[in-house]
């Protein structure tokens, strides 16, 4: 689809198969399987049929006070999620609901039965589920009827399906030597091509004799997308001394992704303007405070145009530079902050539609809320405790309430803390994981298709992934340990457009970034999500139903470039509002062909 005027409104129904992976199956039931009490001679034992437990006649109905039970052996023990009993009947009236009160759900507990509490027992829902979250090889289904309750007409027992584990194939490509030090990767289209490609920034140190060249490193390395995630390195270019971090992002408005690096050394941040081949022209160098050491570029005051947003750890402050427009930038006010901020995150936390900020404290043991007050001005919101020396910070809906959560990743705890979103902006404790000793960064993305954010995070000491799954309830199980090179971080994105996140780890003390392409093995998708776009003012709005996991929105800038390219890497992020995930663009930003894709 081609948006050549933002003033079209047009609609994409895409005929591709697809579907999410399911967390939960029904399980098939055997006669094999089942066994009863025979305490009333006209009681008939539920058969199994179709995968459920039922019957025509029903059971537990015999007149007078009876009482029964069915068990149901698996033979091997199975995760059961939860357990459904339906009625074939309703009395009016009847406040226990017709007696399903005397039913109950039972597991094998120290050679005797347990009950599992009921989730739903109620006259309006006219069902009862029970929660068992166990792994059983036994469940018993007990029930007492006096001849006038209902009929117990079905039960269904539904089985966990874990995800399948996440699996990666790697390749290490050289940025320097083991002094350029590697520490941040942006992902952008620099040449056009259609393939998202790399920017290092390289904060490594030379030390050297008198009358050696020596001391920080100056530059960001380009390494150009080949094909199928497979880089070269194209160019290595000059910016200020120590720089912490880039960010790809269009400033100017011309639909090209340029750079910005935060220097630390020299307190500043550097643009620089790409020509459209590949090739980036020095633009400017932006005054900040002491000692930059994380970079955001987004839009703080709706104005379509990308402001830049950098925590200054020696200033304990965040630097806000308003776009004038084209790429010129003004200071719009610096905030103070915790003690020694060193990673900086933009995103929605209050559901108000903007960005507000969030930093890393490493000296106060704390993150920073900073929340925007829809002008481009930040009012103090919260802070929030974490673990020791928190170095980064991730900003996802971890418990699928369309909700953005933080992951802080405490290097000097071995943790990382997962803060739960309340819905208005503030965060209550949800969970430590254990991650390995000295954790750096960590991505939340989707890695196994399930329609959940995972965690994987990089551990400097064990040169290391630790992936962590998600159960699609904000719960994390550890699933696979990576090897990676000396000192690593962790950044995400589709490298080869096939609808998986990859991974691209920079090893600081090696000179090398490792690529990891995501070979998971996605569960075949079962929806067709719809594709629309509009118009919205003066901008335009590609939407489609955020209950469409492992689909992914990709775009091209013409309709014979070679390869498709993620969407949401031009510094204009993709929303998720819990009913439609969507990206907005500028009317600048509206030539583009837009698809869905599902692998």
């Amino acid at each position: 689809m081609k948006l050549k005027h933002p003033l079209l409104a047009l609609a994409l129904t895409l005929p591709l198969a697809g579907a999410s992976a399911q967390t939960t199956q029904k399980v098939t039931v055997t006669a094999g399987m089942l066994s009863a009490s025979s305490v009333y001679a006209d009681y008939t034992p539920i058969r199994a049929f179709d995968g459920v437990m039922s019957q025509n006649t029903g059971w537990c109905a015999a007149g007078g006070v009876r009482q029964a039970w069915l068990a149901v052996d698996f033979g091997t023990p199975r995760h059961i999620a939860y357990v459904q009993v339906f009625p074939d009947r309703y009395i009016a009236g009847d406040t226990a609901y017709g007696y399903l009160d005397r039913f109950r759900v039972e597991i094998p507990s120290n050679d005797t039965w347990q009950a599992v509490t009921p989730l739903i027992a109620t006259p309006q829902e006219q069902w009862y589920s029970a929660d068992v979250n166990f792994a059983t090889a036994q469940l018993r289904f007990w029930c007492e009827s006096d001849g006038n309750g209902p009929q117990v007409k079905e039960i269904e027992i539904y089985e966990f399906v874990p995800p399948p584990p996440v699996t990666f194939t790697t390749n290490t490509f050289a940025v320097g030597d083991e002094d350029s030090g590697p520490d941040c990767v942006a992902f952008a289209d620099v040449n056009g091509d259609g393939r998202l490609d790399l920017i290092s920034a390289n904060y490594g140190f030379r030390w050297a004799l008198p009358g050696e060249p020596g001391g920080w490193n100056t530059t960001l390395t380009v390494l150009t997308n080949n094909r199928s995630g497979a880089f070269g390195s194209n160019a290595s270019l000059t910016i200020g001394r120590g720089p912490t971090a880039v960010v790809a992002a269009d400033v100017n408005g011309d639909g090209r992704p340029d750079l910005i690096s935060a220097n630390e050394t020299d307190n500043s941040l550097t643009v620089l303007t790409n020509n459209g081949n590949g090739g980036f022209g020095f633009k400017a160098t932006l005054p900040v405070g002491s000692q930059p050491h994380g970079l955001v570029a987004t839009d703080v005051n709706g104005d379509l145009a990308l402001d830049l947003a950098c925590v200054n750890a020696g200033a304990n402050s965040v630097s806000v530079l308003l776009n004038q427009g084209s790429g010129v930038f003004a200071s719009l006010a610096t905030l103070p902050v915790g003690n020694q901020p060193v990673f900086i995150a933009a995103s929605d936390v209050n559901g108000d539609g903007q960005p507000d900020l969030i930093t890393a404290n490493k000296a106060d043991d704390s993150l920073t809320v900073l929340t925007n007050n829809g002008g481009g001005g930040f009012g103090f919101n919260a802070t929030l405790p974490v673990g020791h020396f928190p170095n980064a910070i991730s900003a996802a809906d971890l418990n699928g309430d369309a909700r953005v959560d933080l992951v802080s990743v405490n290097w000097g705890a071995a943790t990382m803390t997962v803060l739960t979103n309340n819905g208005s902006g503030g965060f209550g404790f949800n969970a430590t994981l254990g991650v390995g000793n000295y954790p750096s960064t960590v991505a939340a993305a989707d890695f196994n298709g399930d329609g959940a954010a995972d965690l994987i995070c990089a551990s400097t000491e064990a040169n290391s992934l630790r992936v962590f799954t998600n159960n699609g309830s904000g719960v994390f199980g550890h699933d696979t340990t990576v090897a990676l090179g000396r000192i690593p971080n962790v950044f995400a994105a589709d490298l080869n457009s096939d609808g998986r996140m990859d991974l691209a780890c920079p090893s600081f003390r090696d000179g090398t970034v490792t690529v990891l392409l995501n070979t998971t093995a996605f569960a075949p998708a079962n929806s067709r999500p719809t594709l629309t776009i509009e118009r919205q003012a003066n901008s335009v709005r590609v939407a489609w139903p955020a209950a469409s996991p492992g689909w992914s929105l990709q775009q091209k800038p013409d309709v014979n470039a070679a390869n498709w390219l993620p969407s949401g890497h031009e510094g204009f992020g993709i929303a998720d509002d819990g009913l439609n995930k969507s990206l907005t663009l500028p009317a600048s930003h509206a030539s583009r062909f837009f698809r869905l894709l599902h692998p």
